[in-house]
């Protein structure tokens, strides 16, 4: 055991000291777009963070944390999240209250809203019942099932819509390499297979309602990734992590519409995918409570920095994105072991949300802004988001 460990930590330690020098690679990336799954909890702060160790999600977003988490069992839950414009919202309120066709009437107000905006992005996430996880003291597994509808909307005459579900298997492993009463430092991997199909549908966005899905083309993406994470922890008080995120390997396939629909891989339809990944670092501090005599059950402060290869090259690309948009910062204080009261930073924008923790349930909500674009404030986006969750 000693000497696995050993090994373990020299080659995490090799690995961490060679990130830096993938970024030098001159070869284009193809990319992928990384799965995503809707934790409100994690949305009322700003999103997941390396240093998080009470969520159930904690081998998709540090697998190091593994041994820190309690032992948990998600099981199915229900979770809603939805962007639009803030701006459109009251008009849309007024417009719906009467209406015998809503969807439409909600089609017809954001458009009429394109003028003010220069562009619109709606967008509709949903966690499926075939969702759940399991960590123990060493090891994670965890099936995540997403559906989505992802609309943008540039003018009055063209909407790109996006139809989608995603599967996503996780199956993450750690090992405590230190633990004694004031130390913790452990290492882990996640490994990731993905799968995910999307129909589009390009023209009038005021005839969204009249789409034919038989002649809507579709494509599949299957994907392999892996996530390798280190964790320190001082006296159960500040936690560092560091992650290198995201590495996936995969390809998309474009099969044509429903009514010629066949699992065929022609060479013209078949894309190479890959994204060497990034490195992120956060820390957390877990300010102790005992001085509320039982008020406060747990107050806890998470930050990252997401894209941190960025901060160690010198290369500039005038295309990427905004430093800005990979810092998130949020603060969750539990009140007598129920009440959960959440803000925090997704980049520049707010978040903010509550919940109830009744074990095994947990209902949250969260509103926070969210950029669409490579820059802050040139496309924000209002969201909101509601779950009731089953985990213990």
């Amino acid at each position: 055991g000693g000497i696995m460990k050993r090994y373990c930590f020299i080659l995490l330690f090799v690995i961490f000291s060679l990130v830096p020098c993938f970024s030098q690679f001159s070869f284009e990336e193809t990319g992928i777009e990384r799965p995503e799954v809707v934790d409100v909890r994690s949305l009322a702060m700003g999103g997941m963070y390396y240093c998080d160790f009470t969520t159930p999600y904690v081998m998709l977003s540090n697998p190091a944390g593994i041994p820190l988490v309690e032992k948990k069992t998600l099981l199915p839950s229900i979770n809603l999240d939805l962007g639009g414009p803030l701006q459109a919202l009251p008009s849309i309120y007024s417009a719906t209250k009467d209406s015998e066709d809503i969807i439409q009437t909600v089609i017809d107000e954001l458009l009429a809203q394109l003028s003010n905006t220069g562009g619109m992005y709606v967008d509709v996430d949903s966690s499926l019942p075939l969702t759940f996880a399991k960590v123990n003291e060493k090891s994670a597994f965890g099936l995540f099932n997403r559906v989505y509808i992802h609309s943008a909307i540039p003018s009055l005459a063209i909407s790109d819509v996006i139809l989608g579900g995603e599967l996503q298997l996780a199956v993450g492993s750690a090992i405590p390499l230190i633990k004694t009463r004031n130390h913790r430092f452990s290492v882990g991997t996640t490994n990731k297979f993905l799968g995910r199909m999307e129909m589009l549908y390009t023209g009038d966005p005021s005839k969204i309602t009249d789409i034919d899905f038989s002649t809507m083309p579709f494509s599949g993406t299957f994907a392999m990734g892996m996530d390798i994470g280190a964790n320190y922890t001082f006296m159960n008080f500040l936690s560092f992590s560091a992650v290198w995120h995201d590495a996936y390997l995969g390809f998309k396939n474009q099969f044509g519409t429903p009514d010629d629909f066949g699992f065929s891989f022609k060479k013209g339809d078949l894309e190479l995918l890959w994204t060497k990944g990034d490195l992120g670092l956060g820390v957390a501090i877990f300010i102790p409570t005992g001085f509320t005599k039982g008020i406060l059950s747990s107050w806890k402060i998470y930050a990252d920095y997401k894209n941190a290869l960025s901060l160690f090259t010198e290369l500039e690309d005038p295309f990427g994105e905004s430093p800005w948009l990979s810092f998130s910062a949020g603060m969750e204080v539990v009140v007598f072991k129920t009440i959960a009261l959440r803000v925090g930073l997704n980049g520049p924008y707010l978040a903010l949300g509550a919940g109830i923790d009744l074990d095994p349930f947990h209902i949250s909500f969260a509103l926070y802004g969210q950029e669409k674009s490579l820059d802050p404030g040139i496309m924000p986006q209002m969201r909101g988001s509601f779950g009731i969750s089953l985990y213990y």
